[in-house]
């Protein structure tokens, strides 16, 4: 029998099924399904319900597919009829109007399953992107008429799917250089659960607003993104500690520019470079800080670049935001000769000693009045929740309900 190609098999999706029912063909279908798991790979899930490792990412290259939150009971069927997406009333009924998003062009999604039915191949899709702490889901439909399922072939339910999707391949790793060089330029701070730091490393200086931190009592980072003119973003809503932004976002501050921060884990990944942070306060490891706060910032590249990238360039893009501090390193300053005089030198009249004055002593309890009449203004300060943090030269002093509470 001739075989019939995929368009004119989508075409004809209304016929009426031919004698050669696809249930007799499980062999066949098993064998579809197996060729399209290995050229669409899916995503597996965690026992908690968490994506595990990430498969295939397809980019939406037709408009108006629909999707429903993940935690909906189903997915969200979308059908190719026609050279485009169609949303089949009775497969959808169960859904409200106001549950449903549609996704624009260029939307990424995972592959979660694909499956051969009797007279369709139907793609499972979660969206990568979360609204509101959750991803939506979908399935996309190409269907055929009942008993053309011997004739179709792979490739033509590859084209069918290439209509609606493109993959977008995994990008090629960085360079070996590129990843040895941060290791060498970066020695990381280990730090414990508590922020309690083990052993001191690479302190850096914050060199633009916007980078949001949570305490490091949480134990995990608030995830941030940086590109080159568009700044810094927080990610979309993030489950961290067991709990959504609506509780952790109440105890979140920023950090400030010319704040310090010790950095604690680089990641070098195929399009972005990860900086872990926590904030150090005086950067004395003698000194705890009883309130750390921690935030991760992922520098991100185009597809591609880190592959051959020059490491001074990368790191001018990682200096907009961070920058090594040098003082930290404990380096002398470097000191010039003297010249030998060659007559000799008169002897230097002593200077008259200035008076001795107590240093003005700040107590638990005082109020921020008291402590400003004392210290003067802050160099800066910080609010986080009910607490607020003002910053002097040699001291950090926290303030509950405007009261000290806590003196470094």
């Amino acid at each position: 029998m001739m075989r019939a190609s995929l368009a004119l098999v989508l075409a004809l999706g209304a016929c009426s099924a031919t004698s050669l029912a696809a249930t007799k063909f499980p062999e066949q279908k098993a064998k579809l399904e197996q060729q399209l798991k290995a050229q669409f790979v899916p995503t597996t899930v965690n026992p908690d319900g968490t994506f595990g490792t990430p498969g295939t990412v397809l980019v939406l290259r037709k408009p108006d597919l629909g999707a429903v939150p993940g935690n909906a009971a189903a997915y969200y069927t979308n059908s190719l009829k026609d050279g485009r997406l169609t949303h089949p009333a009775l497969a959808n009924i169960v859904f409200k109007r106001d549950v449903i998003r549609t996704f624009p062009v260029g939307s990424r999604f995972y592959v979660m399953n694909l499956g051969v039915k009797d007279d369709a191949v139907v793609v499972l899709l979660f969206s990568c992107t979360a609204y509101g702490g959750m991803p939506y889901k979908a399935d996309v439909q190409f269907p055929f008429p009942k008993g053309y399922l011997a004739d179709v072939t792979l490739s033509q339910i590859q084209a069918a799917i290439g209509e609606v999707f493109s993959v977008d391949w995994p990008a090629p790793p960085p360079s070996a250089q590129i990843v040895q060089q941060f290791r060498e330029q970066y020695p990381l701070t280990r730090v414990g659960t508590n922020g309690v730091v083990v052993q001191a490393g690479t302190v850096l200086v914050v060199h633009e607003d916007g980078l949001k931190a949570i305490p490091a009592s949480y134990q995990e980072y608030l995830a941030s993104s940086f590109t080159k003119g568009a700044g810094i973003k927080m990610n979309g809503a993030q489950q961290i500690g067991g709990v959504g932004p609506d509780v952790y976002l109440q105890e979140a501050g920023f950090f400030q520019v010319g704040e310090k921060a010790y950095l604690t884990k680089v990641e070098v990944k195929p399009t972005e470079i990860v900086f872990s942070v926590q904030s150090c306060g005086a950067c004395n490891p003698a000194a705890i800080d009883p309130t750390p706060f921690r935030a991760s910032l992922a520098f991100q590249f185009v597809k591609g670049y880190l592959t051959t990238a020059d490491f001074k360039e990368v790191q001018e893009t990682i200096g907009r935001v961070f920058a090594i501090d040098n003082s930290a390193t404990g380096q002398p300053a470097s000191t010039a000769a003297a010249p030998q005089p060659t007559q000799p030198a008169p002897t230097p009249v002593p200077a008259a000693q200035p008076q001795q004055t107590e240093p003005p002593t700040i107590t638990i309890g005082q109020t921020k009045d008291q402590v400003i009449a004392a210290l003067g203004q802050p160099d800066r300060a910080a609010k986080v929740g009910k607490k607020e943090i003002c910053f002097y030269k040699d001291m950090k002093i926290t303030f509950v309900d405007g009261k000290v509470s806590n003196i470094q």
